[in-house]
């Protein structure tokens, strides 16, 4: 049995444009500064401590 193709998706344009222009935006946001508070290590240890 042959593989069928998968369906042709009909994009406006212009909301393309807008998706691209928002993953850009996202690309060169500032990271927010680093917290010690919230590491996997901390978050780890208190799931930890709530389900003991």
């Amino acid at each position: 049995m042959p593989a069928l193709d998968p369906p042709e998706v009909q994009m406006d344009p212009e909301l393309v444009k807008k998706y691209e222009q928002e993953i850009e935006a996202a690309k060169n946001a500032p990271l927010p500064e680093e917290d010690d508070d919230f590491c996997l290590a901390t978050m780890i240890k208190k799931s930890i401590t709530i389900f003991i």
